[in-house]
């Protein structure tokens, strides 16, 4: 079964994607390198990576799945960001996939570059194998350095078209990974044009990624070096490939997560003929111009429990500006995507789910809390100065919450 919301497989009643009664801020602790260790179950998980780069090459299926299944988990604010044992069927799948991307994207074009070029890797490794054991030996006059920088300078002439191609290509898969881990479709690695619109979109971000991805892979290479004479250096390739697995994934959920909240790349995609299992259906909010008037009836002696007027939201600023929306004790989300919030406000700055509301039963008055958004919710109450909203806030009649710096601002008021 699949999740209605977003379409991710359910492996019980809650949806661990976007079920907000099993959202927690678990995957927000730690850092990249110690993130997956403030997980529940952390052990059930981190035994796919270790065995994986113990495995190579088969191993490198698991390593690439089991990152896309973590960067899905950790840009979706997953309640549970480490993929589990019961994964390893969608991990497999997964694998399969972006090392078929790799060799589409990298191996097969790099060759018929160097195949364009006449440059064969096999020919001049072995003549400089060669080279290097004949200036060992004394055979050949000619020094091992310039042997070596005479490989390195041919190397580097028959190399600018390749380097070239990476440059331009590399952030291109990074984005159709990501794409891919959001979606779950095949066809993220072939849409080029949404690929290179990401680009300019996260360019900062995707240059970060693949700057701090080559001081990773540096950093584990030194270390590699330094302890391989050691005793524990048997077991260390093994641990730090596979925290160089966990590490990218980290760093690159963080990409992913400006593509699913800002762009709305893969927000709720639901595969077609699939079997939905819903948990709470979604209804659009109404609006209070919309409602039928009843007719003129006698007024009657409110009792008790109806004597307060019940709040309501009116909108100062925004797409929704002067419209007003009642609410109740359950909760009402507020935000970009018309498949994930009720009340929507169709900017970019908003996520896809923004801020959720509910009235509360005690006061009266009107909880708001924030879905983790990206750029933020900010409230006041009366004339007090706009703080930003971190976890859940009671405002009473007069307090204002908006989305975002200026995106759209809400007003409790009574009905």
């Amino acid at each position: 079964m699949r999740c209605v919301q977003c379409g991710q497989p359910m492996n019980g009643p809650r949806c661990e994607y976007c079920d907000p009664r099993a959202i927690v801020l678990a995957q927000n602790k730690g850092n990249a390198v110690s993130w997956p260790f403030h997980q529940q179950g952390w052990p059930a998980s981190l035994w796919m990576p270790l065995i994986a780069s113990s495995l190579w090459p088969f191993g490198l299926l698991i390593s690439l799945g089991w990152s896309v299944e973590a960067i899905c988990r950790l840009a979706r604010g997953a309640a549970q960001p480490l993929p589990r044992t019961r994964d390893l069927a969608r991990i497999f799948k997964h694998g399969f996939v972006v090392t078929a991307a790799l060799f589409l994207y990298f191996i097969i074009p790099l060759a018929i570059l160097y195949k364009l070029v006449e440059f064969s890797w096999i020919t001049e490794a072995w003549d400089l194998v060669v080279a290097v054991w004949q200036a060992l030996t004394h055979t050949n006059k000619t020094p091992l350095i310039a042997t070596v920088v005479q490989f390195l300078l041919k190397l580097l002439a028959n190399s600018t078209a390749p380097i070239v191609y990476l440059l331009v290509a590399s952030p291109l898969f990074l984005v159709a990974r990501l794409r891919y881990a959001l979606t779950g479709q095949v066809r993220s690695f072939f849409n080029l044009f949404g690929n290179v619109v990401a680009c300019f979109q996260s360019v900062g971000e995707i240059l970060l990624y693949l700057f701090l991805g080559v001081v990773t892979r540096l950093a584990i290479t030194f270390i590699l070096a330094v302890m391989a004479p050691t005793i524990v250096g048997v077991s260390i390739p093994v641990v730090l490939a596979a925290a160089n697995t966990w590490i990218l994934a980290y760093l690159a959920a963080k990409v992913a997560k400006k593509m699913y909240e800002q762009d709305g790349i893969g927000a709720h995609v639901i595969p077609p003929g699939t079997p939905l299992q819903v948990p709470a259906p979604l209804q659009p909010a109404p609006i209070a111009a919309d409602f039928p008037q009843p007719a003129a009836e006698p007024p009657a002696l409110p009792s008790p429990q109806q004597s307060a007027a019940k709040p309501v939201l009116y909108c100062h600023r925004g797409p929704l500006k002067d419209k007003i929306f009642p609410i109740s004790q359950s909760w009402y989300y507020i935000g970009r995507s018309p498949k994930a919030s009720q009340i929507i406000v169709g900017l970019r700055e908003v996520s896809s789910r923004h801020v959720r509301v509910k009235v509360d039963a005690s006061s009266n008055g009107v909880w708001v809390e924030d879905m983790d958004s990206t750029n933020g919710t900010y409230y006041r109450s009366g004339s007090e100065p706009w703080r930003r909203l971190n976890g859940r806030v009671c405002l009473q009649r007069g307090g204002r919450f908006k989305l975002s710096r200026d995106a759209a601002e809400f007003e409790i008021r009574d009905e």
